[in-house]
């Protein structure tokens, strides 16, 4: 009896003495939290299916099933157009984070359109506030690249950004980039769903919530890559060898579309379905001639 109170005795104090070296190790776990984009959360009162970053949406359901050992958060702002409103947010993200989560955990961000920037603004927040907080990952779903919001690697240690050249939102007529600088911690990856590039709300589908936890697996370097998801099996990736012809096409694509909408007024189109039909002609005629060719863009060659 003497022995075995010696040995519970021991055991105690050496469980004491390594807890602090591997205790953190079961403390640890994983946070997302998802950010809306501009007037996302207006929209979705009107329209309950826009609201992907909700608990009851199949978006966050699909994260949460894929995960292990986390929690998943919904972050609200006032999604108004506005850098000075997205600054806020940003702030408030940065508050939220240390309310929910502890320098032991893995953060990761996830952030449609604006939210992106928002989520990009409240990592450089962290580091102002002083946190120890480090946020491991950010995923932006169709974002306005703009050079006030680049993911600095001191505040974010990995970026996956996915854009579709369908996304005839992201750079709101020009005035936005698809794509992020390329540096070692971003990815800027085109995205394909079931062989269709998709557009701007598309691109939050759970199908790519379902993959989004194992991307880190999925592609091997920061070198341009695309990625094809599918309903019916594991996602395809490939080098994305046309990305700089593509992405001139696509900026030429943005011109040709301000320039026909210039010229609508100028014939006298009145009403947008009028302006609709004159545009979409132009474009049939410049792509017979040759002006325009969006086919390696937009074909799928999984």
């Amino acid at each position: 009896m003497q022995n075995n109170k010696h040995l519970l005795c021991s055991f105690v104090v050496l469980s004491l003495f390594f807890y602090p070296l591997f205790g953190n190790v079961t403390d640890k776990k994983q946070v997302w939290i998802l950010v809306h984009g501009t007037f996302a959360q207006k929209a979705s009162k009107v329209i309950p299916k826009m609201g992907w970053w909700k608990p009851e949406h199949s978006f966050h359901q699909e994260l949460v099933a894929n995960t292990n050992n986390a929690t998943v958060h919904s972050f609200d702002w006032c999604g108004s157009n506005s850098h000075e409103k997205r600054v806020e947010a940003g702030t408030e993200l940065a508050k939220f984070i240390t309310t929910i989560a502890s320098d032991q955990d893995e953060v990761h961000l996830i952030g449609h359109s604006h939210g992106a920037n928002v989520a990009t603004l409240g990592a450089h927040e962290l580091k102002k506030l002083n946190s120890t907080i480090e946020i491991d990952t950010l995923f932006s779903l169709g974002v306005p690249v703009a050079s006030a919001y680049y993911p600095l690697k001191s505040n974010i240690k990995k970026v996956y950004n996915l854009f579709s050249y369908a996304d005839f939102v992201q750079t709101v007529i020009g005035l936005f980039e698809r794509v992020y600088p390329e540096e070692d911690h971003i990815h800027n990856l085109q995205v394909k769903i079931n062989g269709i590039c998709p557009n701007h709300h598309s691109i939050h589908s759970p199908i790519i919530a379902r993959y989004l936890p194992k991307l880190s697996n999925l592609i091997p370097n920061s070198t341009p890559h695309a990625i094809h998801f599918f309903h019916d099996k594991d996602p395809v990736v490939q080098a994305d060898l046309e990305r700089e012809k593509d992405l001139k096409i696509d900026k030429n694509f943005t011109t040709q579309l301000i320039t026909s909408f210039a010229e609508s007024k100028k014939h006298g189109c009145k009403t947008l379905s009028e302006m609709s039909e004159y545009t979409k002609a132009r474009f049939l005629r410049l792509r017979d001639r040759g002006d325009i060719h969006l086919k390696s863009m937009f074909e799928s060659k999984s």
